[in-house]
């Protein structure tokens, strides 16, 4: 069993369309929430106050003030970029991964996370965390951290073994806690400065099209102008060397007619003079 900052722990694993609760002493997730697509869909809140009512319905059964609570970000609602340690990384790299999240930049939370091995950029849609944390804190009950499931190495299914994960490194989840003392949404650029990013990108983007269908044009056209054969119709040189068929015809046997003639006409032999 898990045992993160003591007892009476609850972990929150939050997904696009749906979260689920394990709780101390269990393996497996003890409850599940499905997020109905008319209230939120794809990490967007459609309805916020309805969003609220049900998580609250939902969390206040399941959750009581005793319980301290992590919430864990799933692959599905996380963006992430990964490099080895010793790689040179720019500001501008981490603006350039902020701008390619397709979320409103006032809804965006990123940060960039070591590890003993690799550096990652992470981000996500900061809405759906918290909502939870503000729900939760108004009922006296505190969320610890929040944190993404894939730098800890965890993945679906979730279980009470991977989770030990979290609290085998508590260095790890403290500068991976979106909630920690650097706020990370200071240093985001300014939301000019990402809408400028995107559309630098975005034309880019354009002009490298552009200028793949004007190389694909004129190499047609040289390809027919200088490349192209000439259609004409195919000699056939076995036609010219062909030998004529030969008809071979067996000679007509004399008829008892022409033998008759034959014999009239030889010279006969004169056997007076004898």
């Amino acid at each position: 069993m898990f045992n993160l900052f003591g007892q009476n722990k609850v972990i929150i694993y939050l997904k696009r369309n749906s979260l689920e609760l394990i709780k101390d002493g269990h393996d497996t997730p003890s409850s599940h929430l499905d997020f109905p697509p008319n209230i939120a869909k794809w990490e967007e809140i459609i309805d916020r106050a309805k969003f609220e009512n049900l998580l609250s319905s939902f969390l206040l059964k399941e959750i009581s003030k005793r319980e301290k609570i992590i919430i864990l970000l799933s692959d599905e609602v996380v963006f992430q970029k990964t490099f080895p340690k010793d790689q040179i990384i720019t500001d501008g790299d981490f603006q350039k991964f902020v701008a390619a999240i397709p979320f409103d930049p006032l809804n965006l939370s990123a940060k960039q996370v070591k590890t003993q091995n690799e550096l990652y950029f992470t981000g996500t849609n900061k809405t759906l965390y918290e909502i939870v944390v503000s729900l939760l804190a108004q009922h006296k009950i505190k969320v610890q951290a929040v944190v993404p499931a894939t730098i800890f190495g965890i993945n679906d299914p979730l279980t009470s073994n991977n989770l030990s994960n979290i609290t085998s490194n508590s260095k790890l989840l403290k500068s991976a806690n979106f909630l920690g003392k650097v706020d990370t949404h200071d240093n985001l650029p300014a939301k000019s400065k990402i809408e400028n990013i995107r559309n630098k990108n975005v034309t880019q983007a354009i002009l490298a099209v552009f200028a793949i269908l004007l190389f694909s044009t004129a190499a047609a056209l040289l390809y027919t102008r200088y490349f192209k054969p000439v259609n004409k119709t195919p000699v056939n040189y076995l036609k010219s060397t062909e030998i004529p068929p030969v008809t071979l015809q067996s000679t007509p046997e004399a008829s008892p007619k022409d033998s008759t003639q034959e014999a009239t006409l030889s010279p006969q032999p004169d056997n007076s003079k004898n």
